[in-house]
């Protein structure tokens, strides 16, 4: 009876998962922290240094901008989130030569948050032509019904630059700067979001040609909760 019995005892004991490899475990920690890649024409590409991020856009339009009707939707990373939320991201964009880009051909990343009916609001860094501040913030926001608006803000000669977005209710706040701790304040907004939102990293190219925007340092945080 007793060899039967161990016999038992051992095709019991559970068996010990092996560890994930390296790359695995990095796979796993940017999508858990950037969401799903969202790239509705398939023309654009995305690439994982470690947990930095890289869009690569071609020349053809990519905007969310809705005063540019002619540009395809733009790609995205998104996640679900329930309730109030403040997201950060910090954005590195080429410096472009001079005719590439203007007050219209722009190369922008950023962030932006959209409800299920299509209420959204979004904040950016952008490449543009001003030769002496090629950095321009900007941000937009429109309700269900079409209603919205744009904003503006500081510019800045090149380099990465913070930008961020803040979900109250139904109003949206942002804020932008050169760190991640002084960021000026925009808003309050009614963008009249409803229920859970779609949050994430957005990319635009309106340039003509092909080019890459970078994020890293992305966090979003909750009332009580750590990012």
């Amino acid at each position: 009876m007793t060899r039967p019995l161990l016999v038992a005892l051992l095709v019991a004991v559970p068996a010990v998962a092996a560890p994930l490899p390296d790359a695995e475990r990095e796979r796993l920690a940017f999508h858990r922290l950037y969401g799903t890649w969202a790239d509705p024409t398939g023309e654009n590409a995305f690439r994982a240094d470690g947990l930095q991020l890289r869009v690569r856009l071609p020349g053809a339009p990519h905007r969310v901008n809705y005063s540019f009707p002619q540009a395809r939707v733009v790609s995205r990373f998104v996640r679900r989130v329930e309730g109030d939320f403040t997201a950060v991201v910090r954005v590195a964009c080429p410096t472009l030569a001079d005719g590439v880009v203007d007050d219209r051909r722009i190369l922008a990343g950023g962030l932006m948050a959209v409800d299920s009916a299509g209420a959204h609001g979004a904040v950016w860094r952008s490449e543009m032509g001003d030769a002496n501040h090629r950095i321009h913030f900007g941000a937009q926001w429109m309700n269900e019904k079409g209603g919205g608006g744009q904003g503006s803000g500081q510019r800045g000669a090149a380099g990465r630059a913070w930008v961020r977005l803040t979900r109250t209710g139904p109003i949206m706040t942002y804020g932008w700067g050169w760190d991640g701790k002084e960021l000026a304040d925009g808003g309050p907004e009614q963008v009249g979001w409803v229920g859970s939102v779609e949050v994430g990293i957005i990319a635009e190219n309106t340039t003509g040609v092909p080019a890459e925007v970078s994020f890293d340092s992305y966090t979003i945080t909750q009332p009580g909760n750590a990012p």
